[in-house]
């Protein structure tokens, strides 16, 4: 059964409190999320690494070897697989999304717009049952 899972903003900026800069760093917020992500893998059936620090490792190693901007070109094709996955019925080639995405690049929406903008949409997304 999913969690009841709410968009409102200052609920979650409080539920979230501590993982800002005031209690953690970055890279203990990544830990969260590696260990996260880890427990929500094997809670789905995927490999349980909870106690396999090497086997993740391993496993990961061609992962853990491509720079910042192929792993975020990856990340993105995930997101166009799972809205496909969920109904969205939009092409996978660069050129045509580029054309739809037209009024949504950085020459009509400001970074903290973008940022914004892309935060909100992935809250609405679970709040539909549907984590990206």
């Amino acid at each position: 059964m999913a969690a009841a899972f709410s968009c409102n903003l200052n609920t979650l900026i409080q539920s979230a409190k501590c993982l800002s800069d005031i209690c953690v760093s970055q890279s203990d917020r990544d830990a969260i999320n590696i260990y996260v992500r880890v427990a929500n893998l094997a809670a789905s059936g995927g490999t349980d690494y909870r106690s396999n620090l090497s086997g993740l490792l391993k496993d990961s190693i061609l992962w853990q070897k491509q720079s910042c901007d192929t792993l975020k070109a990856v990340s993105l094709w995930f997101d166009i697989l799972n809205a496909n996955d969920n109904g969205a019925g939009i092409s996978t080639d660069p050129k045509v999304l580029l054309a739809a995405a037209k009024c949504m690049r950085g020459t009509c929406l400001g970074k903290e717009e973008t940022r914004g903008v892309l935060d909100f949409l992935k809250c609405s997304i679970n709040q539909l049952g549907k984590p990206d």
